[in-house]
């Protein structure tokens, strides 16, 4: 019992502070405001009270009814006065705080009455089998067409379209947040150049792969930004890419091997010092600065690499997962300047091995997998990640929850 009523206490807070914070009054308020991500409410009914309970679990449970009902959780309470309590601590007290969050009713002769007064309730006939039956039915089919919403990319496309500007940074949509806002993943900001999206199978990963690319090229304009695609494995989760040929993919590359992405991260090096020399030619020291200078374009490249652990996998070939970790590093600690940023994205549990040796900063991601009934948590230390303006990762959204 304590354990349970503890659970929903964490409920309540968590509610109360990343949904209502200052801006929603109650639960109403938030999903009149937010309808795409409209919370249930939950209904908690304990029977034969004060049964199983200690002084603990009535803290918690007064604790739930002074909080529980701006944040949609609703208390029932049938109090049985023949249950003892405690035999050192008298059950009075305790129920005098209780009420003071509680509508009291009364069941006497087969009749129910609202207290003080006992003013009698009318309450409907019970249903048959049949109904309860097709209620129930009814439910869960509305239910389950609510969880199968999604949305389309005409909720986050801007108006005009190709008219992002990349030379400060790039804002790629992604879904929606809070207050029906649009959540962007920000990239070439702050500490914001580099990342890494992992999640098992069925966790949504291919989902929000694709939403970046997608999102990026309908608000991007090719002189603004340069996609390399490279899937290291089977080959299938870019294939669809591969049937029209699209200005702002440079690269394509399917069931890529090793060797080839060695030559294409030597490649990267080649073009960052291509733009060394462009910035200094112009006097300038960033990619902003360069394109003012110049009145010139010039187009940020975006790597997106699926399955980049084989990159790195030195049972294949050692010289060369060694050689892709030391041009990684480079292009991690020094392209950010010059607007060339990896995204890598896998789908093992055994990633930590691959990024430790690779990104040297400090900012963290934590990564949840979901297998065998379990939840395992990888920490990534040592991460340059994606920030998002928003949680993009907690909403239901184009990209799914990794």
């Amino acid at each position: 019992m304590y354990e349970r009523l503890q659970k929903i206490n964490l409920q309540i807070d968590e509610f109360i502070q990343e949904k209502l914070g200052n801006r929603y009054k109650d639960i109403l308020d938030y999903n009149l405001n937010t309808p795409n991500r409209a919370e249930p409410i939950t209904l908690l009914v304990l029977y034969d009270f004060p049964s199983g309970m200690d002084g603990r679990s009535i803290d918690l449970l007064t604790n739930i009814l002074r909080n529980g009902n701006k944040c949609g959780v609703f208390t029932v309470i049938c109090y049985n006065p023949n249950i003892t309590f405690s035999r050192y601590e008298s059950i009075d007290e305790r129920i005098e705080q209780i009420l003071k969050y509680c509508v009291s009713v009364d069941y006497k002769d087969g009749h129910y009455g609202l207290l003080p007064y006992n003013l009698q309730i009318n309450t409907p006939n019970q249903l048959t089998f049949n109904e309860i039956y097709d209620f129930i039915n009814d439910y869960v089919d509305k239910s389950e067409t609510i969880k199968k919403q999604g949305l389309s990319f005409k909720d986050i496309l801007s108006k005009d379209l190709f008219s992002y500007d990349s030379s400060k940074s790039m804002k790629i949509p992604v879904g929606i947040g809070d207050g029906d806002n649009i959540v962007n993943i920000t990239i070439g900001e702050g500490s914001s150049h580099h990342g890494l999206i992992a999640g098992a199978t069925g966790s949504g990963k291919s989902t929000l792969l694709h939403t970046l690319i997608m999102s990026s090229m309908l608000h991007y304009s090719p002189d603004q930004l340069h996609l390399y695609l490279m899937d290291f494995k089977s080959g299938t989760e870019f294939k669809i890419y591969e049937s029209v040929k699209l200005p702002h993919i440079q690269l394509l590359a399917l069931d890529a091997m090793q060797e080839f992405g060695e030559s294409i991260l030597e490649n990267l090096v080649a073009e960052m010092e291509h733009r060394g020399s462009m910035f200094k030619d112009a006097g300038q020291t960033s990619l902003k600065g360069y394109t003012q200078a110049t009145g010139q374009p010039l187009p940020r490249i975006l790597v997106i690499m699926d399955e980049f652990q084989i990159l790195f996998n030195d049972a294949t070939n050692r010289k060369v997962a060694m050689n892709c970790a030391e041009l990684t590093k480079r292009i991690v600690t020094e392209g950010r300047a010059f607007g060339i940023h990896l995204l890598m994205a896998t789908q093992s549990t055994l990633i930590e091995t691959f990024v430790n040796s690779i990104f040297l900063y400090d900012d963290k991601i934590i990564i949840t997998f979901n297998y065998s009934g379990d939840n395992r948590t990888v920490t990534l230390s040592d991460l340059d990640s994606l920030s998002a303006d928003g949680e993009v990762f907690g909403h239901r959204a184009l990209c799914s929850t990794i």
